[in-house]
């Protein structure tokens, strides 16, 4: 800089800081879309450093570094440090996805078998944990530009779909969620859907419980991330658990935005519309459950058509009014009345919370219909009375709580992975 405020240079100060944010730019750019989602962690930190370090041995001698053999040896250190992840890059990352979900499990065996620990120091020990760790199966990893799919086997035998290392689905809880979200409406307003519209839900889950209705002629999915579809489709556990419903011809999958698709979309007529959405722990997500989308799926109701929404709720009556499920609370409702369902229906099961709502509001019988098709493992009518008697959601209904796309209403919420 001091070289650019020189009369005889060509170049100024401006132009050199110009070109400081330009480059900028381009490196958060191309390391958040590019370089990151491509490569992960490791491998990312790896090229990165290694492009600093190769930009270090480059103008060392031009700038005339005093010091320039010790400067070479610790340019080096950290070349052959970053090698080395490069090349214990898998390794690397089992071990620290292993000892992500693995924790509990790595736990209980060592409380149960002390002797795993030998008297031989801390060498000793890391290597004993080392090998503990290598008894697990792997995690299965599938990376792409919007997350990070693990797929976990444990040791008792069930299966955990994680997306950005927080829970998803479960092979227990799968199927107590998919009857709540996908059976629950339809037993509450009487409604047999002929046409579906299914935002998310790309694991193939809710559209094979759909499918089980002979009613339904056509489901209409919207999926952002073509990485899970493709493990949907392909995955052994995920077939297994998703009895190939993606192949199913009365299935049209989309792979879009939903907030963009429904906002160009909402001339279209459904008969009963699904919203399954990561909960809303960031701005990018907030959107998902905005005043905007909730007027633009009112209007893409058929008559007497009803909406489902996986939705973050709380039944704690003594919650305080600065806890955060209570504020989702106060947040949800306030934004789905706005947006014209007067009598939304909040229930829970097993630890999963949802809403419906019509858009007519029509009267909803808390009974199940006695035309009924299916066999349920969770959804009967003793379900719906203690959803009718025993289940109360708080909340209030204040503008304050409102959640638009231009004031969007972020609430902090401790990181968990587990319910």
């Amino acid at each position: 800089m001091r070289q650019a405020e020189r009369p005889e240079r060509k170049f100024s100060f401006s132009s050199i800081l110009g070109l400081n944010y330009l480059g900028t730019l381009v490196g958060t750019l191309a390391i958040a879309l590019l370089i990151f989602p491509a490569l992960g962690r490791v491998y990312s930190m790896a090229v990165l450093s290694l492009f600093n370090l190769s930009v270090c041995l480059y103008l060392l001698p031009k700038l005339g570094f005093k010091k320039q053999g010790l400067a070479v040896c610790l340019v080096a250190i950290s070349l052959v440090i970053n090698v080395g992840c490069i090349v214990k890059k898998h390794d690397i990352d089992q071990t620290y996805l292993k000892t992500l979900y693995y924790a509990f499990d790595i736990g209980e065996h060592i409380k149960k078998n002390p002797e795993v620990f030998p008297d031989g120091g801390v060498r000793g020990m890391v290597s004993s944990v080392a090998n503990l760790i290598d008894e697990f199966e792997p995690v299965d990893r599938t990376r792409s530009i919007y997350q990070e799919i693990d797929i976990i086997n444990y040791p008792d035998g069930s299966t955990f779909l994680c997306l950005d290392e927080n829970l998803q689905i479960s092979t227990f809880g799968q199927l107590a969620y998919h009857e709540g979200f996908i059976h629950m409406p339809i037993a509450m307003h009487h409604n047999y859907p002929k046409k579906v519209l299914l935002l998310g839900g790309g694991d193939g889950f809710a559209a094979r419980e759909l499918l089980r209705y002979p009613h339904v002629e056509s489901i209409t999915q919207v999926e952002l991330d073509p990485a899970m579809i493709d493990l949907a489709k392909n995955h052994k556990w995920m077939l297994e658990m998703n009895k190939n419903s993606f192949d199913d011809e009365r299935v049209n999958l989309i792979v879009d935005d939903a907030f963009d698709w429904v906002r160009l979309n909402r001339h279209l007529k459904f008969d009963a519309i699904y919203v399954d959405f990561p909960f809303p722990f960031n701005y990018v997500t907030l959107r998902l459950y905005s005043v905007e989308l909730y007027r633009n799926l009112r209007k893409m109701l058929s008559p007497g058509g009803f909406v489902a929404i996986d939705s973050p709720l709380s039944t704690d009556v003594d919650a305080k009014e600065d806890d955060s499920f209570y504020l989702y609370n106060c947040m949800i409702f306030t934004t789905i009345k706005a947006a014209g369902f007067t009598h939304p229906i909040p229930y829970d099961l097993e630890t999963h919370g949802f809403i419906t709502c019509s858009k007519d509001d029509m009267p909803m019988s808390i009974e199940m219909p006695y035309d009924f098709p299916l066999e349920l493992s969770y959804v009967n009518d003793q379900m719906l009375n203690e959803i009718d008697e025993l289940q109360k959601f708080p909340y209030e209904i204040s503008d304050k709580h409102l959640n638009s796309i231009f004031k969007p209403t972020l609430i902090y919420t401790p990181k968990y992975r587990y319910d």
